[in-house]
């Protein structure tokens, strides 16, 4: 539907993949980590999302699934909507609740979240003042409004270094108090620190919960939020509160994911145009052949029998070995520039775009790591064949291996094809160097002269 209101309006964006900010969490921990169990959100909202055995999801039951897991988006902020909640609530719940804009749901969005924790303490505030326990029973206009009070007050207050309090009494300025004693001050700041600390227990009740269902024996938690990323306190009380709560058979890591959900949504946008490589390739080279008429075009199809070859420098490669990657097969598109010499254009990888084929050689292919036992392969085709031949009709992209939603725009066949990408990958190291209808296919040897030349 997003990306029907995209075309509809004639605007140049494809839609990759969408997804709640938990699982971009998720999978960016995951990205660096290289597992992660739990995904975290503390910020307007809290919300997580979890990796899940798929015969644990009855709904699931009957449905053609290829992979034993998934992950579950458990829009936990609705906990409690059913009364499970009730005995944690106090009065200034109840009246966050009774003035939010949608009474008697999101609960425990309520009692966690940034969106919240401002307003329930101005409600405590507001009840001291009246009752002549703060400020000598003098507040202000501003501090009796509702929503007068937010969240990034209590960061500030906790992070107020120094005797003098600086920041606190800034705040207090901003809120119109003009009459305080410096045991005003500690109290404000006590009060700020109940309804943080609560908070950070309920999350952490909430981490060790899923965490003790999910049952492994070791465990990474990536959270991410503005909330909890600027909150001074938060992730070390989250941390023992977890620990205290935890199946002590478990062990477990918080990791403080640092823009996770937008990292996450890059990460995943770059499987799932991987997973598309070869189309995109193929409009790639249309450009190029346009672009630069006189100058020679050409694709390059890495691959070998075993549909393993081993790459370097790849955007979904490992950040912690250079990039590395295995991928089944590779795509990438070569031209020969009358005065850059040899160039790549990799639109997977992390180097230099376009590369010059000497830098992408030594730092992507990497003749030194060749393996007699796993030779990689190269079908090098000329770029106009390629665009005029090649034909998928994305078959591929639902089988149990590659499983991955086609994308929205029209497939690439011929008149006389629909699907022809197995032929690319047609390869033989004891036929090496050989030619065929789809090009030439070269050992790494071969194509070291080829682009010598």
């Amino acid at each position: 539907l997003l990306q029907t209101a995209i075309h509809k309006r004639n605007l140049k964006i494809t839609v990759m993949a969408l997804m709640n900010d938990t699982v971009g969490t998720q999978v960016a921990t995951a990205h660096d980590m290289r597992q992660c169990e739990l995904g975290v959100i503390v910020a307007t909202g809290t919300n997580a999302s979890y990796m899940e055995d798929v015969k644990k999801i009855p709904k699931l039951k009957g449905v053609d699934f290829p992979y034993e897991k998934m992950i579950i988006d458990t829009e936990w902020g609705g906990f409690g909507d059913g009364g499970e909640a009730e005995f944690i609530k106090t009065q200034y719940d109840r009246i966050v609740d009774e003035r939010s804009v949608h009474p008697g749901v999101q609960c425990f969005d309520k009692m966690v979240a940034g969106m919240y924790m401002g307003e329930l303490v101005r409600l405590v505030v507001e009840k001291l003042v009246k009752g002549n326990l703060i400020f000598r029973g003098v507040g202000s206009q501003l501090l009796f409004t509702p929503n007068t009070f937010p969240t990034k007050f209590i960061s500030e207050i906790l992070a107020d270094e120094g005797g003098n309090m600086v920041q606190t009494r800034q705040i207090l300025d901003e809120l119109g108090i003009e009459t305080y004693v410096y045991s005003d001050l500690l109290v404000l700041r006590e009060v700020c620190m109940t309804v943080s600390r609560r908070s950070a227990n309920l999350c952490a009740a909430a981490i060790a919960c899923v965490l003790n269902r999910i049952g492994k024996k070791k465990a990474i938690v990536g959270i991410d939020g503005s909330t909890y990323r600027f909150h001074p306190f938060l992730h070390s009380w989250v941390k023992d509160k977890v620990r205290e709560l935890l199946d002590p058979n478990i062990d477990f890591h918080l990791v403080q994911a640092g823009d996770g959900s937008g990292r996450g949504a890059a990460l995943v946008a770059a499987i799932a145009d991987k997973l598309n490589l070869e189309e995109n390739v193929w409009h790639l080279s249309k450009q190029l052949i346009q672009a630069f008429p006189s100058s020679e075009c050409r694709v390059c199809f890495l691959t070998n029998c075993k549909r393993k070859v081993s790459l370097w420098h790849q955007r979904t490669g490992d950040p912690n070995f250079e990039g590395f990657v295995v991928w089944d097969y590779h795509v990438f598109a070569m031209l020969h520039h009358d005065e850059q010499g040899e160039l790549i254009f990799d639109l997977d990888t992390t180097l230099q775009f376009p590369c010059s084929a000497k830098e992408y050689v030594e730092k992507a292919i990497r003749p030194d790591c060749e393996s007699h036992h796993n030779r990689r392969l190269f079908r090098v085709v000329d770029a106009k064949l390629y665009v005029e031949k090649f034909a998928s009709d994305r078959s591929h992209m639902i089988s149990p291996e590659t499983y991955s939603h086609p994308p929205p725009w029209p497939i690439i066949v011929t008149h006389t094809c629909q699907n022809n990408l197995s032929k690319w990958l047609e390869v033989a190291v004891d036929r090496c160097p050989h030619t065929d209808s789809y090009g030439c296919v070269f050992d790494l040897e071969h194509l070291l002269f080829v682009l010598q030349d």
